[in-house]
């Protein structure tokens, strides 16, 4: 009797995930611990003693792109990198002790330099926390990480609400563990969407390890250049919006910034779990003119309120950020390439947009309306690219790149499968699970079933990843038709 509230919680989220949520909520505390450091004035005890905040976000970016740009390079040396804990249990607790700094700079324990150390090194562990929670989301399917990106990003909020609000004494203490507290529930999965290149010492199949540079060239660079323009944008505004002294910023203000922050993410969350299965670029040409409001907005002086264009240019880039998710894990699925090369190297692009948009926005002292014009000239730019590049933002467009479907067709016709077979190998290795084929192609629960015993049969394979080696090891057929 005891076990049937379990059971309908589990039902409740199938076709979901494939695991339950509850272990992927330690990725709420990085988003709260985040929160805390740059978005608060939880650690500062005397905002006197700090360097001014839009240099302090700069080291941040700085810091961010190195660190992701070497986790990109290590990227097969480090695959799966979620299985590593006592690697990321040493970063988190340099990240707690960095966090801890940061509150004895503000304090004036330390001299003000000092805070570059601190916020570099927070910045450093929060890249490698995050790559490894993204890469273990990703296991769970696009739909799968969509959905935890959205709930463990509002549970993040509100737990940097609670921290907000109690005594400052335990926000600091908490939000000092936060970084350790993240990977109580990161469980070391073993999933066939994981590489793992070290298969030999286990005795799993070896996934034949691939360069840096096939990696690279495998990604779209059209995606890439229109993420890097967006963040570019997102840098300029967000510097304008960062408050001159953060330990006087009041709880209506606070609520309002939270505010915005939950309604984004709602938002951005329903438009990309409508929109990746069809094409991406339907994302982009909303969140591009939402930065654009966001950017006119705050070009109008004595603006009585911050609450509409934080809004605005907080769905726009998250919205980008969640659809540009979705395809990297498509393009992981479809090509075998490590998530966390994918998921840094969109860290790397991201921040590095950030970083231009800051240190414009410094540069010119914060002419709104100068950075008005250019945000929207950049942004139009960033129109363009899309348009020329259409095809190949959607999910369909990546997991079709020359050379998976004629393996698909090759594999299809030297295994004998049928059409239908051929539609549910099509949907299956792109990393949907059996409820998305369920729904596409009408079935039930155990046809489904069915023809992927029988798929797992006629091609000599029994799960996911020993279907995508088949696939990759594939030689070409003369004349093949299904």
């Amino acid at each position: 009797m005891g076990a049937k509230p379990s059971s309908r919680l589990s039902i409740r989220f199938t076709g979901i995930l494939a695991q339950p949520l509850r272990w992927f909520l330690g990725y709420a505390f990085v988003s709260a611990w985040t929160l805390v450091l740059y978005s608060s004035g939880v650690l500062i005890i005397d905002s006197n003693n700090l360097l001014p905040l839009s240099l302090i976000h700069l080291s941040s970016s700085g810091a961010v792109i190195i660190t992701s740009a070497l986790i990109a390079v290590l990227a097969t040396q480090l695959t799966p990198l979620c299985r590593r804990r006592e690697l990321l249990y040493l970063i988190a607790t340099l990240g707690a002790l960095a966090t801890a700094g940061v509150v004895f700079v503000s304090s004036g324990v330390l001299g003000a330099d000092w805070m570059f150390v601190f916020v570099a090194l927070t910045a450093f562990s929060g890249v490698w926390l995050q790559i490894a929670w993204f890469e273990l989301m990703a296991t769970q399917g696009i739909r799968g990480t969509l959905f935890c990106l959205g709930v463990t990003a509002v549970v993040g909020t509100l737990l940097f609400l609670i921290i907000t609000l109690i005594p400052q004494e335990l926000g600091i203490v908490f939000g000092c563990l936060l970084p350790v507290l993240s990977l109580v529930s990161l469980r070391p999965l073993q999933s066939d969407r994981l590489l793992d290149y070290q298969g030999a010492k286990t005795g799993m199949r070896l996934t034949k390890r691939p360069r840096l540079g096939q990696l690279f060239r495998q990604t779209p660079l059209a995606l890439t250049v229109t993420v890097g323009i967006v963040f570019f944008s997102y840098g300029a505004i967000r510097t304008l919006q960062l408050p001159v002294d953060p330990t006087a910023a009041t709880l209506p203000d606070t609520l309002v910034s939270l505010a915005a922050s939950l309604i984004a993410i709602g938002i951005a969350l329903a438009i990309a779990l409508y929109s990746y299965r069809m094409n991406a670029a339907i994302a982009f040409y909303i969140a591009i003119p939402c930065i654009i409001v966001a950017s006119l907005l705050i070009g109008i002086p004595d603006s009585p309120s911050q609450l509409l264009p934080q809004t605005a240019v907080s769905t726009g880039t998250d919205l980008v950020r969640l659809l540009v998710f979705a395809l990297f894990i498509e393009l992981s699925i479809t090509k075998r390439i490590p998530a966390i090369f994918l998921f840094a190297l969109l860290g790397s692009i991201q921040f590095a947009g950030t970083l231009l948009g800051q240190l414009f926005a410094v540069l010119i002292a914060g002419n709104a309306l100068v950075i008005a014009l250019v945000v929207m000239v950049a942004l139009v730019i960033a129109m363009l690219v899309l348009v020329a590049a259409r095809r190949s933002l959607s999910a369909k467009g990546i997991a079709a790149q020359p050379g998976t479907t004629p393996a698909l067709n090759d594999l299809a016709h030297a295994s004998a499968l049928t059409p239908r077979e051929f539609e549910v190998l099509q949907i299956w290795i792109s990393g949907h699970n059996s409820a998305y084929i369920e729904e596409q192609l009408h079935i039930s629960k155990n046809t489904v079933k069915t023809h992927l015993s029988h798929i797992y049969a006629k091609t000599g394979t029994s799960n996911r990843e020993e279907l995508l080696t088949a696939l990759e090891n594939q030689k070409p057929a003369e004349n093949t038709v299904l």
